[in-house]
């Protein structure tokens, strides 16, 4: 039995919070006419390409699932920038 769109979301959160569970995440869905989609949004934390392998069984007609699609979204914070400008300066200084 495939699992709708809203069940598809339920699951990213719970594998979201025990993979990261210091982060913040922020899980929507979204239909549409050719489908459904899971959109994570989150500030600092893992890589794109990290939320997307660690969800990655989640999404797919083949797998189970009718959500055609997980999309990520990270934000990166000023102080992170900040941190990432202060560490740069100091290894150029070398």
């Amino acid at each position: 039995m495939k699992k709708d769109v809203k069940e598809s979301a339920k699951e990213v959160r719970k594998v979201l919070k025990t993979t990261y569970p210091d982060i913040k995440f922020s899980v929507r869905i979204r239909r549409f006419a050719g489908g459904s989609a899971v959109d994570i949004a989150w500030t600092d934390g893992p890589t794109g390409s990290e939320v997307r392998k660690a969800t990655a069984h989640l999404k797919g007609h083949k797998n189970g699932y009718y959500n055609d699609s997980i999309a990520t979204d990270r934000q990166i914070s000023q102080e992170m920038i900040e941190r990432y400008e202060a560490e740069r300066r100091l290894w150029s200084r070398g």
